[in-house]
Formats: structure tokens, C-alpha cells, sequence
């Protein structure tokens, strides 16, 4: 039990600081935090009206708020391809050569996190089950294959009544460099069955170095609008 409560410590360790990343132009630098004026989002509420117009099989309904800025693309993919119920994606558009950059993904996908027997001495907390899926689990396959994959931090994450957990964790992904991973398992209050959301993030265009630019990032954003409904 020890060593499951030492997870939860609230400490998060320093993330890898990286370099704003050129553009295919070579001559212009992109830095996600330097653009004015990205505050702008769309209230998403998925229940019973959009999963049946989506075909999504949710377990639980729930509302995000998503970011929307003119100068980044955005693209939200109801059952892509993968497995996951939801994916939303962030790429930027180079106007001269037409060519992409991936900033930014979330999926959401199903996480049975089992209800907490009160009765049972020592038994760990959902939010401690939930730290372990998400660092023995499901960072594991999202790295499976992957360079340099490394767990960065394993923590609590109070997201307004939920108390979630999350990993935070990084490889190196071919042809764009270092990738932040973040695996955010969300305990539905009343209910085995719940949610998690998986974020990817490309440091060399958003370069998160603390839980402040974490908070700032597209997922993060997103992440921190968390509702259940």
C-alpha cells in the first residue's frame, strides 16, 4: 500500500523543454503560447441526441469545452479509427507550402474503474486504481514500439467533483521528435464505467514545461473543462 500511496504524491516533475519548432519555410518559428488571443472554445455536450446521431456507444454522457482559433485547424472524429470513442485533432497549416503540422490529439475512449468497497481495511481508493491502470496500462500501449518512452510523473487530478488521475510520460515519434503522452482516467462518481482521455502532444511545437503550459495546451484546455453530466 505504501508504494501505491507514494504515486500520489502531489509533486509534478519538470517536463523536457523543448525549442519552438521551424516551419517547412525554414525562416518562421511557431511557438503555440506566443499566439494572442487563442481563448475562444465550443461547448461539446455528448448525450443521449449526439450519440445516437454519431452512433457512439457511451457508458456515460459528459461536456468539454474544445478550442477554436482561425489560424489552427481542428478536426472532431466521432469512433476513429483505433478503438476510441472520440478523437479531436489539432494540426497547423503552413500557407505557402500547404503542408500540416501535427500539434495536438485527445481521444476518448472506456475505462472500468470497480466502485470502492467501504468495507474492506486498506483497500485503495478508486483514484489510486485508476493511477495504476492508467501507468501499468494504458501508457504502456500507447508507447508500445515507441523510442525512449519514460514515465514522467504519476498524480492525482481534481477535476471539478472527480477525482481523476493521470500519467504523464514521453517517446520520441519519427519524423517530429519528442511527444508528450498524457493518460487522464476519469472515475464516474455513481458507475463502474467510466471515461479516459489520452492526449499527444508535439513539444517541439508546444513546448509544456510545467503544469502551466500543460493547462494552457489544446488538451489541456479541454482536460480541465471535464464534466460529467
Amino acid at each position: 500500500m505504501n508504494c501505491i500511496v507514494a504515486l500520489f504524491a502531489m509533486f509534478f516533475l519538470a517536463l523536457p523543454v523543448s525549442a519552438a519548432a521551424q516551419t517547412s519555410e525554414g525562416n518562421q518559428r511557431f511557438n503555440l503560447f506566443e499566439l494572442e488571443g487563442l481563448s475562444l472554445s465550443d461547448i461539446l455536450t455528448f448525450d443521449a441526441e449526439m450519440s445516437a446521431r454519431n452512433d457512439l456507444d457511451l457508458p456515460a454522457f459528459f461536456r468539454i469545452h474544445v478550442p477554436r482559433d482561425r489560424r489552427i485547424q481542428r478536426e472532431v472524429f466521432a469512433n476513429p479509427d483505433g478503438g476510441a470513442l472520440v478523437g479531436i485533432m489539432f494540426t497547423l497549416a503552413d500557407q505557402t507550402s500547404g503542408e500540416t503540422a501535427f500539434l495536438e490529439h485527445l481521444q476518448i475512449t472506456t475505462a472500468r474503474v470497480p466502485m470502492q468497497d467501504n468495507h474492506a481495511e486498506a483497500a485503495p481508493s478508486r483514484q489510486q486504481i485508476a493511477g495504476l491502470m492508467a501507468r501499468d496500462i494504458v501508457f504502456p500501449r500507447m508507447v508500445e514500439g515507441k523510442q525512449s518512452p519514460e514515465i514522467l510523473s504519476v498524480t492525482a487530478l481534481p477535476l471539478g467533483e472527480i477525482n481523476a488521475s493521470q500519467v504523464i510520460g514521453q517517446h520520441i515519434e519519427p519524423g517530429i521528435g519528442p511527444m508528450l503522452v498524457r493518460v487522464v482516467v476519469l472515475p464516474h462518481p455513481d458507475q463502474e464505467e467510466s471515461l479516459m482521455m489520452i492526449a499527444k502532444i508535439n513539444l517541439a511545437l508546444v513546448p509544456v514545461r510545467d503544469r502551466e503550459t500543460l493547462e494552457k495546451s489544446l488538451t489541456g484546455r479541454i482536460i480541465s473543462s471535464w464534466q460529467y453530466q
